[in-house]
């Protein structure tokens, strides 16, 4: 709450009422699985009504919840609404997991724009925040062990061809060696809500050389795309 009263806003030029709303909960995979060995299957592999949906509903309709919750209270008060995405909802990424993981964050990214449409005529600025790999418990665990892997375990899928063995590791390696801390993420949200004017909506939040890449590999055609994706996730 802002404080203040009618109609002035609060002390110190701040509107009263509901202002900022940072939308952040998400899972990498349902609850109860892990990442690994989950993302060692393909996606066509996992069981849509246990193992996928329960992503979907959380990443990308908990987000949707949320903001037709609160949606009344920031237009009063000519907020701005920062949704939780990832750069996963810009590319898609080989294993099961991942599947879910991805469809829901294109999600965000969709139905962020959607709302930025809708909601900028009546003053509220929504952003989605894209970040890389972060070390928070939900991925720390699969991103580490899959680094300190000597091999990767590909024996539960139908389908081990799909999966390069060393790259796959690589990937792991690589992503747990340059995964940033949860207050970038804190951080970039903070400069979005405080910011007096409107930003870039779409915002990645990564290290300085995987933003640029991540941005452009992001206009690129698709086929380059692909090849950009298969050379950066194996």
């Amino acid at each position: 709450d802002g404080g203040g009263s009618g109609g002035g806003g609060a002390a110190g030029g701040w509107p009263s009422g509901l202002y900022g709303v940072v939308n952040s909960a998400g899972v990498a995979a349902a609850p109860g699985k892990r990442l690994l060995p989950g993302v060692l299957k393909t996606a066509v592999e996992l069981d849509c009504d246990t193992e996928q949906a329960p992503v979907i509903d959380i990443n990308l309709l908990g987000t949707m919840r949320v903001v037709n919750g609160v949606a009344p209270h920031v237009i009063a008060s000519k907020g701005v609404i920062v949704n939780l995405a990832s750069v996963a909802g810009r590319f898609g990424v080989k294993g099961g997991m991942f599947g879910a993981y991805c469809a829901s964050k294109h999600g965000v990214n969709g139905i962020t724009k959607c709302w930025r449409y809708e909601l900028a005529p009546l003053g509220v600025r929504v952003y989605a925040l894209e970040p890389w790999f972060i070390r928070t418990p939900m991925v720390t665990y699969g991103l580490d062990k899959g680094a300190q892997s000597v091999s990767i375990d590909t024996s539960q899928t139908k389908y081990p061809q799909v999966f390069n063995h060393d790259a796959v590791r690589q990937s792991f390696v690589d992503m747990s060696e340059k995964a940033l801390d949860a207050t970038d993420v804190a951080e970039a949200a903070e400069r979005l809500l405080l910011s007096s004017r409107q930003l870039a909506p779409h915002v990645i939040v990564a290290p300085p050389f995987m933003k640029v890449l991540l941005t452009v590999i992001s206009t690129l055609p698709h086929t380059w795309q692909d090849t950009a994706n298969k050379w950066i996730a194996g």
